[in-house]
């Protein structure tokens, strides 16, 4: 049975041929690349970890949960909300945070 490739954009099955000389194989249906570089350069990996850093950061420094009841409001972070879930009890929770 021959190999498969399937392209990512219309989902259309093609088989595994022989690169044409152009070196590209596209999808006969939209013409979308079926294969991509092997050999990315490390800045698009540099720029998405240096992006996911100041999300992270930016996502910490404001409040993201708000909360009203009586009068009383508290605010806290995107950290300090996962850590609300937490069991107050729990020993692995001693173990991270003390």
């Amino acid at each position: 049975m021959p190999s498969v490739i399937v392209c990512p954009a219309c989902d259309l099955a093609h088989r595994f041929t022989a690169a044409p000389a152009s070196g590209r194989r596209q999808c006969a249906r939209c013409r979308a690349p079926l294969q991509r570089r092997e050999n990315v350069p490390i800045d698009t990996a540099l720029a998405v970890a240096v992006c996911a850093l100041v999300l992270l950061v930016l996502s910490n420094a404001y409040p993201l949960v708000a909360m009203q009841v009586n009068g009383s409001s508290r605010d806290t972070t995107l950290i300090g909300a996962a850590l609300g879930f937490m069991p107050k009890d729990s020993s692995r929770s001693r173990r991270w945070f003390s």
